[in-house]
């Protein structure tokens, strides 16, 4: 389910982060990278498993309270 989630608000929140980087004078690319530090593949993917790691986190509390 939170692979799902964060697959699903990915795109949305990504042209949403654009634009106020772009707002704010920060080049998109800079941000996906890391500064550079990695390629825009692998930064795209860690940017995943960040949005996948809150995901989960919430999809856990969730289901804690739901079972009280």
């Amino acid at each position: 389910m939170a692979a799902i989630v964060a697959t699903l608000l990915y795109p949305p929140l990504g042209i949403v982060l654009g634009l106020l980087l772009g707002v704010l004078g920060v080049p998109f690319e800079a941000f996906v990278t890391f500064g550079g530090a990695i390629g825009t593949y692998a930064g795209m993917l860690a940017w995943w498993l960040v949005a996948f790691a809150l995901a989960l986190t919430y999809a856990v509390f969730v289901s804690a309270v739901a079972e009280n």
